[in-house]
């Protein structure tokens, strides 16, 4: 089976974005960070409520030194996800011209060949170690932080995925 297809920057934030996607535990922490904060904020209220009826005697300051935090950090990720992030991948992706030209995937029993105008890649299933997949694209990885992403946009029917996936699995590559 072939693909052809250009990639654009969309595709590698996309890439990005799923590949910083937290495993079971970072989804953990991520919920103990939430409550962490939503504690913080309950508490600066109560203690905004004490220092204002007179029960709690301290600074102004200080109390809002307790809203800080939980608000920051929510405020820094939103900047990060959708400032930092794109704005940064579409610069690399404007920088690395070896990105941008058409190519070509084709699937085999053995390898997964990738070639455009400037060479050929011979990938062995077996040099994958594993998989991550959302709505809008698939990753292989090579190593934990090195991946070969198929955008499923270049996708012609569901046939198609249907049959990458059989070579993944038929190569016990573990899903993550």
């Amino acid at each position: 089976m072939k693909l052809t297809g250009q990639f654009q920057w969309t595709d590698y934030l996309n890439a990005q974005l799923l590949h910083l996607r937290p495993n079971k535990f970072g989804r953990i922490m991520y919920y103990v960070l939430f409550i962490i904060m939503i504690l913080g904020v309950v508490s600066g209220f109560y203690f905004l409520y004490l220092f204002i009826t007179g029960e709690y005697h301290t600074e102004l300051g200080s109390i809002l030194r307790i809203f800080i935090i939980p608000v920051l950090f929510p405020l820094v990720w939103l900047l990060f996800r959708h400032v930092l992030l794109p704005y940064q991948t579409r610069k690399i992706f404007a920088q690395q011209k070896d990105l941008q030209p058409p190519f070509e995937m084709e699937f085999t029993d053995d390898n997964l060949v990738l070639s455009y105008e400037f060479g050929n890649a011979i990938r062995p299933w077996k040099h994958f170690i594993k998989w991550k997949e959302n709505e809008e694209l698939l990753l292989l990885y090579l190593s934990d932080m090195m991946f070969v992403m198929i955008p499923k946009r270049f996708l012609t029917d569901p046939q198609q995925l249907e049959m990458i996936k059989s070579y993944i699995v038929k190569n016990g590559i573990r899903a993550v």
